[in-house]
């Protein structure tokens, strides 16, 4: 079984960030509040039909689109709690959270650009629902179904 990316460095800006995994709990909640607006690319990668990343992430930002405030608020906090500055202080590397617990920006020079917050959720979103919309993980999850569905209807 092959490890799974568990972070991942990116450069943004001429910034290097680190992007991490959601936690089981909250990135099946995102999974599922988002799958419920992107059913239709689930069901075309379970019926065998093939998804770029491209399209997967212009039907998120579509989607994401019709959220509300609340909701959408709820998701970017979620999104920025895993991804952090990467600076080198000294000869050590380290991680800044973006956002301190009580919700203030810990690194304050982005909280007035936009354009940069929207990429990095955008880059969370990605590295997390990715797998999810994998079509041979989202097969097998189906089989596990098989049977248990008391009539005639194939998923």
């Amino acid at each position: 079984m092959p490890i799974k990316e568990k972070e991942r460095e990116i450069t943004v800006s001429g910034r290097r960030w680190k992007v991490k995994k959601f936690d089981a709990l909250t990135g099946s909640y995102i999974a599922l509040k988002l799958m419920s607006k992107l059913s239709h690319i689930a069901f075309d990668i379970a019926s065998g039909g093939e998804i770029n990343t491209i399209a997967m992430a212009m039907s998120i930002a579509n989607e994401i689109g019709t959220l509300t405030k609340q909701e959408f608020g709820e998701i970017q906090k979620e999104c920025l709690h895993v991804c952090s500055l990467v600076s080198v202080v000294g000869d050590k590397t380290v991680d800044a959270p973006l956002r301190l617990p009580d919700g203030r920006w810990a690194v304050g020079e982005i909280e007035d650009d936009a354009l940069l917050v929207m990429t990095l959720v955008s880059h969370v979103l990605l590295f997390n629902l990715t797998s999810f919309f994998d079509g041979v993980a989202l097969k097998e999850s189906a089989k596990t179904f098989e049977g248990l569905i008391p009539f005639d209807a194939k998923i």
